[in-house]
């Protein structure tokens, strides 16, 4: 049964490498046929999940490590660091095929973000009340690990508390 299972996860990387490889094709000639090469990157950047590879093996290994080589950099110079929106969302998105060491890595790199940039925070902190309001008890557990993460004297832990019990709040009415 877990051979099956392995294959079908092969089969299902597969799928997403190629059909990475197609949207790319199809938004180059998009942009080719408007004479617009300049938004090549851009409206396929937002669309898709991060991919650092284009080996669908080693693909996740590799995120995973340039997650925690930007998670090493950031708690050395947190300030020194600009944090988009787009990191924020890649970050918070709930991806099934990622492995499970990477899911953890990605909710390290939201809590040390949470708490240690007051920008990165108020987009966390944003981003977690709409997909709270949407209904992703996912983001409760995201939330518990930023709150249980802080320390008292944090800035930010504040934010992130009021945002949970203005939930549980919720949850009760």
């Amino acid at each position: 049964m877990m051979e099956i299972c392995e294959k079908l996860h092969i089969m299902l990387r597969e799928a997403e490498h190629e059909t990475s490889q197609l949207q790319r094709r199809i938004t180059a000639w998009k942009c080719l046929e408007r004479g617009d090469l300049m938004d090549a990157g851009s409206s396929e950047r937002s669309s898709r999940s991060y991919i650092p590879s284009h080996c669908w093996a080693c693909s996740g290994s590799l995120a995973g490590h340039m997650l925690l080589l930007w998670i090493s950099l950031f708690q050395a110079a947190s300030n020194s660091v600009i944090i988009s929106s787009d990191m924020v969302s890649l970050l918070l998105q709930d991806d099934q095929t990622s492995s499970k060491s990477l899911s953890e890595w990605k909710r390290l790199a939201v809590c040390e973000i949470a708490l240690k940039s007051e920008i990165g925070a108020s987009m966390i902190h944003d981003t977690l009340q709409l997909r709270m309001k949407a209904g992703q008890v996912s983001v409760a557990e995201i939330l518990g690990q930023i709150i249980c993460a802080a320390t008292n004297d944090s800035p930010q832990k504040e934010k992130f508390v009021a945002l949970a019990k203005e939930q549980l709040e919720s949850d009760n009415h």
